[in-house]
């Protein structure tokens, strides 16, 4: 604005001068005057011209286009600015947050569940090996272990086939289904006696596969525990470190698979523990899955 103003003022003091100058010019001593009067305006007009800044380069109005108007010109150099730069990334609405939270909590939940699994099917494993009664009855999918003491490449270890059969060096095939541990190592010792001189020969039961019980929900320990012997639904829940404070109701359930059909059989374990209703305790058999809300 400064800088129009200037302009203006110095071509007009030029211009009233020039008239003035010029021989026959009427009212010398008026024109005299009012050119003085010129002069201080336009010394005025150079003062504000030098007292005007320069404008920064970002904010320098672009030069109008021959032919366009003023608006269209700045319109025009708005498009050219190069848009502002997006942040990268974009902060998730509640919704997907949510849905990812849910996601994790059921991948933990997952894994915790199979982590205890294995946990205990580990504890069982060495329960079947310090525990496993005399009486035991070898099933479909056990693991033995075969040592002969003086003669370790007649040892082996082996799981009971599906025909109910196992494979031991020089020994062949020995059918093993029903028998006892105890009758197992005496019939292994019986067909050693045919390759070396006093065999001498023990069988542990490493894994118990064939009587497995199992237990999820609301218990300190879900997982597989072997059946060693006679079991009850609350012995079981003991086994698995008792019922957590999240446990929803007084009841548990043991799904059962007899003759083909999927039964479910109703446990309040609460009333039980208080040495209530104790003939709806129900003894466990192989293959049973007790659960607890």
């Amino acid at each position: 604005m400064f800088l129009v103003h200037g302009v203006s003022a110095l071509h007009a003091a030029r211009h009233h001068a020039h008239r003035c100058s010029r021989p026959g010019a009427q009212g010398t001593r008026g024109g005299a005057r009012q050119l003085q009067d010129r002069r201080a305006a336009l010394q005025h007009g150079i003062v504000r011209l030098q007292e005007v800044p320069e404008l920064p380069a970002e904010t320098r109005v672009p030069a109008a286009v021959p032919g366009v108007s003023a608006g269209r010109s700045q319109h025009a150099a708005e498009q050219l600015e190069p848009p502002p730069r997006q942040r990268r990334g974009r902060r998730a609405d509640g919704t997907a947050v949510t849905r990812m939270l849910c996601f994790a909590a059921a991948l933990v939940a997952a894994g915790a569940i199979s982590l205890a699994a294995q946990g205990t099917i580990s504890d069982s494993h060495a329960i079947a090996e310090s525990h496993t009664p005399p009486d035991y009855v070898i099933g479909i999918g056990d693991v033995l272990q075969v040592v002969f003491w003086r003669d370790k490449d007649l040892s082996a270890e082996v799981m009971v086939r599906p025909d109910g059969k196992i494979t031991l060096p020089l020994l062949n095939e020995i059918e093993v289904i029903g028998m006892t541990p105890e009758q197992l190592r005496l019939a292994v010792i019986e067909r050693a006696n045919r390759f070396v001189d006093d065999p001498r020969a023990n069988v542990i039961v490493k894994e118990i596969n064939s009587r497995n019980v199992y237990i999820i929900g609301q218990v300190t320990k879900q997982g597989t525990y072997p059946l060693l012997g006679p079991t009850s639904v609350l012995q079981l829940i003991a086994t698995a470190g008792g019922v957590t404070e999240f446990a929803s109701g007084d009841y548990a359930f043991i799904l059962r698979n007899a003759a083909g059909r999927q039964m479910s059989i109703k446990f309040n374990y609460k009333s039980a523990l208080k040495g209530q209703r104790l003939a709806q305790i129900v003894e466990l058999k192989a293959g049973d899955t007790v659960v607890v809300p």
